[in-house]
């Protein structure tokens, strides 16, 4: 039981990196190359 609880954070927190991969990775490459033109475009 103890191993499952303490498992359950480094789960949880892998599923949201995964997630979050997930969402990039789905994205439009029309999206991201925007994003990353006006990401680079911006004055500093």
């Amino acid at each position: 039981m103890r191993t499952q609880r303490a498992n359950t954070v480094p789960a949880r927190a892998i599923q949201t990196t995964i997630s979050t991969m997930a969402i990039f990775w789905l994205m439009p490459k029309r999206a991201l190359v925007t994003v990353t033109w006006n990401s680079n475009a911006a004055p500093d």
